[in-house]
């Protein structure tokens, strides 16, 4: 009777162990990672946006792969954001952005009788990525600039390097906006 008393206690401490240990693991793995309120933060700062205007769509915890990150997918007017933030410091890691009616983007606001027909130069293209870019035509290397046309808008496809940064921008070539862009880490 001692003995499976014994063997009870010893299973019982066990099991409480392992309870206690997978508890703790969650309550650090928790507490190690921002939370989804914290990554709103990051966004709003870093786009400027106003916090009210603003539609968030997913915000998602990726544990896969060596950074752990949130991807972020929200609206601000009609624009689509994507973020991906560092799960533990906050850090920006890529950004990306597409506005979700490029036809319209081309004709929003312009009478259709005095509407813009020439094309701007690449040269305009290049200085609207880097302006937005908050950089100089000096401070990036260039790897691609290209006036391409898709669904009848005709666009700038501007590609840059800086430091270890890579910026894509979709230029509209008739209006000189961004249709889109996008920022991530060098490979």
């Amino acid at each position: 009777m001692k003995k499976n008393s014994k063997i009870i206690l010893i299973c019982v401490i066990g099991i409480l162990v392992v309870l206690l240990g997978v508890l703790g693991y969650f309550l650090f793995m928790k507490s190690s990672y921002l939370s989804k309120e914290e990554i709103k933060r990051v966004v709003i700062q870093d786009t400027g946006l106003d916090e009210k205007e603003i539609s968030f769509k997913e915000i998602e915890l990726d544990l896969d792969g060596e950074t752990k990150k949130y991807d972020v997918e929200f609206y601000y007017q009609k624009v689509e954001y994507q973020y991906e933030i560092d799960a533990k410091t906050g850090d920006v890691l890529t950004t990306n952005f597409v506005k979700q009616d490029s036809s319209s983007i081309s004709n929003s606001g312009v009478d259709s009788s005095t509407q813009q027909t020439s094309v701007i130069d690449a040269d305009q293209a290049k200085d609207v990525a880097v302006k937005d870019a908050n950089l100089t035509i000096q401070d990036v290397v260039f790897t691609d600039v290209d006036l391409e046309e898709e669904n009848g808008v005709t666009y700038y496809e501007v590609d840059f390097t800086y430091q270890n940064m890579e910026y894509d921008y979709q230029i509209d070539a008739l209006t000189n906006t961004i249709i889109s862009k996008k920022v991530e880490p060098k490979d």
